[in-house]
């Protein structure tokens, strides 16, 4: 049950990613490096059919602002 949630989970892909993020966690982890302003990131695609939904965790922000835009396009 656990490896088939493993690999329903989205991840972050280093060659969606613009300069100024830095991936680790085997793509589960989204850092801000530099000071790149409005740098993006991207994951796999999402399934074509079903109900979807995910979940993001801010662990820590600048000043505790946790400036974030999340959203799904095609």
């Amino acid at each position: 049950m656990r490896a088939a949630a493993e690999a329903r989970r989205l991840r972050w892909v280093e060659e969606l990613t613009s300069e100024g993020r830095d991936i680790s966690d085997e793509g589960r982890t989204l850092t801000k490096v530099g000071t790149v302003v409005n740098s993006w990131a991207a994951g796999g695609l999402l399934p074509t059919e079903g109900v979807v939904s995910f979940s993001v965790r801010v662990e820590r922000s600048k000043w505790n602002a946790g400036y974030m835009t999340i959203g799904v396009c095609n």
